[in-house]
């Protein structure tokens, strides 16, 4: 299940990505770590991410793609550091915006990175508590809590959540199937299987 959800956890770059402002060779230097990781090219593209970084220690989305090669070329070490100086600006950001649903969907996503799925889980809590139309909040927390965590119970309420804002979302549907197949629900697995199947999804 976790591995099914890889794309999506990548995607946390695009999520927390905002407008690149600042001196214009860190927004040149990120549009090369861009493309230099479009390429495979990931210990090129970790050095430019780098300087990009370096020239704006704030550049939260800097510190995240970094991560990210670094995670491709299996350097994971290194890529928890670069995780946990994306969540010390997330953490200030929060700071001056409580409330931010998006952000603290960010933060959750960068907690399941740094392996710290308990602390996720209550990221996505908030984000949920704060919005609750956010579906990539409430589709995260139920990865979590089913692949991490193993609380099929509490996973299924929250797909279920997902579901109310976007019945048509095939891989949630498919999730849903895995955990309530995996707390031995095997009829109601075989229906949300067939509801991903038929909106296009894996059955």
């Amino acid at each position: 299940m976790k591995t099914r959800f890889a794309i999506a956890l990548l995607a946390v770059a695009m999520l927390c990505a905002t407008a690149l402002a600042g001196e214009k060779s860190a927004e040149s230097w990120m549009k090369n770590g861009f493309e230099l990781s479009k390429n495979g090219s990931y210990k090129e593209a970790v050095q430019a991410f780098g300087v990009a970084a370096q020239i704006e220690p704030g550049n939260k989305a800097a510190w995240i793609n970094k991560a990210t090669a670094l995670d491709r070329l299996k350097e994971h070490d290194e890529a928890i550091s670069s995780y946990m100086k994306a969540l010390e600006i997330l953490n200030k950001t929060l700071q001056a915006d409580p409330q931010n649903s998006t952000i603290w969907t960010e933060k959750g996503l960068l907690l399941h990175n740094v392996d710290l799925p308990e602390e996720a889980v209550k990221a996505f809590d908030n984000a949920t508590n704060f919005d609750p139309k956010n579906e990539m909040a409430w589709k995260m927390l139920g990865v979590i809590l089913a692949s991490e965590l193993h609380r099929y119970n509490e996973s299924i309420e929250a797909f279920d959540s997902a579901l109310q804002i976007e019945p048509n979302d095939a891989q949630v549907w498919s999730l849903k199937g895995d955990a309530l197949k995996a707390s031995g629900r095997q009829a109601e697995a075989d229906a949300a299987y067939a509801n991903a199947k038929d909106l296009g999804g894996q059955g």
